[in-house]
């Protein structure tokens, strides 16, 4: 039987670009936490909840203004005069904030998703929890207009409150099933039953595990030959 496993994902919703310099690298940071008592670890994928991933002015579709900002293609190019679209960037073994030469992509725009985080490979030794910090910036440029640059509503989506929506999935590998040991063998067309006790053993889904070794004791004249995994 499947067992049950449980996710929680939490963040603090500071999406904003405050642009305030004449010319500066300006930088958000979204805190995020996740916890899971899958091992496998989880996939963090993060999306818009508007149309496009542009940041306006106040909010306003009117002040699309064009400046100097990190690349909508890449991720490493800074490009003059670009629609202001910005860029994410996550580093998993650094809190430290990135600067303007650091590795943006581009904040994917609604009906498209960017993966953060993928699932470990093996299983951690304990519960999962994650606490870390998404940052988004841009790369303003001297004739860019001052204020606070955010993505826009949309009307056409329910979720119209123009912010970054992130999604935690458990790990397909966390899906598990209990192995329960029978030592009683009709392989002889007979009832045969071995005597001892063996604890049940957690198994993940899609990954190739040894059943545990036995430890029933056989029945005179007899001994084990190997586990029956035929379905029933």
């Amino acid at each position: 039987s499947a067992l049950p496993h449980t996710l929680t994902l939490s963040s603090s919703g500071a999406q904003n670009i405050d642009i305030t310099a004449a010319t500066n690298t300006v930088v958000s940071s979204d805190s995020i936490s996740v916890a899971t008592t899958c091992r496998y670890g989880y996939n963090l994928v993060s999306s818009t909840s508007v149309n496009d991933n542009n940041l306006y002015l106040n909010g306003d579709a009117s002040n699309n203004t064009s400046g100097t900002f990190f690349s909508p293609s890449d991720g490493t190019t800074i490009l003059s005069n670009a629609t202001n679209t910005w860029g994410y960037y996550y580093n998993a073994n650094s809190a430290v904030a990135p600067t303007a030469s650091s590795v943006f992509s581009p904040v994917p725009a609604l009906g498209n998703t960017a993966t953060i985080k993928t699932p470990l490979t093996t299983p951690a030794s304990a519960d999962i929890s994650d606490s870390f910090d998404i940052y988004y910036g841009v790369n303003s440029a001297a004739n860019m207009a001052k204020g606070t640059y955010k993505m826009i509503p949309d009307t056409n989506n329910s979720n119209n409150d123009g912010t970054i929506v992130y999604t935690a999935t458990i790990a397909d590998a966390c899906i598990k099933y209990t192995v329960h040991f029978n030592p009683t063998s009709t392989a002889t067309g007979s009832s045969i039953s071995g005597t001892g006790t063996m604890n049940d053993q957690l198994i993940a889904e899609g990954i190739a595990t040894q059943l545990n070794s036995n430890t029933f004791t056989a029945p005179n004249g007899y001994y084990f030959a190997g586990w029956n995994t035929a379905t029933r």
